[in-house]
Formats: structure tokens, sequence, C-alpha cells
């Protein structure tokens, strides 16, 4: 049984997601950087922070396999 083909679209899909988390990791950040300026506890917005960033990690190494995939199934396209 073969695995399922991987639509090159998803490469594109995976740049928009982690462009989008990407956004919203920076509005934390300075949300965070705000709220420990002012004294406040900051607990939340590092953990959602921290959280942002795993995500952002986890999209960037999805993208990375699946252009790796698309890239050898055009070479295999293309033969020799």
């Amino acid at each position: 049984m073969s695995r399922p083909q991987r639509d090159p679209a998803l490469v594109e899909m995976l740049d928009i997601a982690v462009g989008a988390v990407g956004f919203f990791a920076m509005v934390t950040l300075v949300g965070a950087i705000v709220v420990e300026v002012r004294g406040q506890p900051a607990l939340s917005w590092s953990l959602t922070l921290l959280g942002l960033v795993v995500l952002i990690g986890i999209l960037w190494a999805s993208r990375r396999r699946a252009a790796a995939v698309a890239l050898a199934r055009e070479r295999r396209r293309r033969g020799p």
C-alpha cells in the first residue's frame, strides 16, 4: 500500500499558517513586554507566547517535510 500523495498546495497552506501564527506570536510578544514593563503579572502572556513558538516550530518542520516530498515527486516525474 502506498502513502497518500501530498498536494503541492499543502506547502503553500503551511506557509500561510506559519505567517498567521507568527503574526500572533509577535503581537503576544509585544503584549508580554508591555505587561512586564508595567510590572503586572505576565505569566499568561509568556505561556501563550511559548505555545505559539512551539506551534511555529511544528508547522515549520511539517512545511519542510512537505516541501521535500513535493520536490522528490517532481524529480521522479521529470526523470533522470
